[in-house]
């Protein structure tokens, strides 16, 4: 080992823990600001956090698009997606047990659902994306964000977290500046961490895109694992499953769609998107099934999320490997 390898592991380290210290003080911020504005929990999971921490996937896969990696791009996406309910879920149910409430039932996981059903559908009527199907997806994400809206403006009192007293929190302007200076610190973090992790996978000379499939698409889910876990420990379980959900229609309806929308005609490879889709249905479903569960326990187990991590794992093993 030389030099260089540890210079990239102490930065490795340091992105590492810049992504811990300010997990925590982002899903402060984001819970002062639901009981300031009376925003729900989940939401302030599925728009604030959620979307917030699908930057670095939409910057990844920007830049992917722009440079002409169409299918690192798509891979990004379909891995993060992946990522975020195998891992970030999975391992949040084993710290913890996640609780599911009636809304995330009832509304936010179907949502999720009918969302990854169109996208395999747009690929299975023709046996490929297209410039329009990336016009479809930005449409439906639009149509997204208006339901959602249009949902919580009328369930407003059903979903307004009365129990806070509003003298108690701090202004609404600091609590605003401490959620964008959180979220640059955790973006920073997890930017560190995955540049370094590639330098050393070269280093220690490990295939190029072997640190695609593992490292772009768990790296860039890091944000949204230490948000989870973070919300789970403070028994915020609205906020993590919200972010989880949020960040994975994010990630489909809007993410995907910009290589789709950037991509020249006839570059994306299908044959490559099969399996991968495949495991995203698969994970949806157990998702919905492991919350479900038709009892009155709506919660997602401890051995539910092993199943959910054990099952990740041997999708990447076998991706590797193929």
């Amino acid at each position: 080992m030389n030099l260089e390898f540890f210079y990239y592991l102490l930065w490795f380290f340091v992105g590492l823990i810049l992504i811990v210290y300010a997990g925590e003080g982002f899903v402060k911020a984001s819970i002062n600001i639901a009981n300031i504005f009376k925003i729900p929990a989940l939401y302030i999971g599925t728009f604030l956090i959620g979307f917030s921490t699908s930057i670095p996937e939409i910057l990844v896969t920007f830049l992917a698009s722009q440079s002409g990696s169409i299918d690192l791009a798509i891979g990004n996406v379909l891995g993060s997606y992946i990522c975020n309910i195998g891992f970030v879920i999975g391992i949040s149910a084993l710290v913890k047990p996640l609780q599911i409430s009636r809304e995330t039932l009832e509304h936010s996981i179907p949502l999720l659902a009918i969302s990854i059903i169109i996208t395999a559908l747009l690929l299975m009527i023709d046996s490929k994306f297209s410039h329009l199907d990336g016009i479809i997806l930005l449409t439906l994400f639009i149509g997204y964000l208006s339901l959602c809206y249009l949902h919580i403006k009328k369930n407003k009192k059903r979903f307004t977290r009365e129990d806070i007293e509003l003298k108690k929190h701090p202004k609404k302007v600091k609590s605003c500046i401490l959620f964008t200076v959180f979220l640059l610190i955790l973006l920073a973090g997890s930017h560190l961490m995955v540049y370094n992790a590639e330098k050393i996978a070269l280093i220690l000379q490990i295939n190029p895109l072997i640190i695609g499939l593992t490292i772009v698409a768990i790296g860039t889910s890091l944000p949204e694992l230490t948000t989870c876990l973070i919300s789970v420990l403070k028994d915020e379980h609205d906020i993590a499953i919200g972010n989880i959900i949020g960040s994975n229609i994010f990630c489909l309806l809007c993410v995907l769609s910009i290589p789709l929308l950037m991509a020249p005609t006839g570059s994306i490879s299908p044959e490559n998107l099969w399996i991968p889709m495949v495991m995203m249905l698969i994970l949806t479903t157990a998702l919905w099934l492991f919350s479900a569960k038709f009892d009155k326990t709506c919660q997602i187990s401890r051995l539910e999320g092993l199943f959910l991590v054990s099952a990740t794992s041997l999708y990447l093993i076998y991706t590797i490997n193929t």
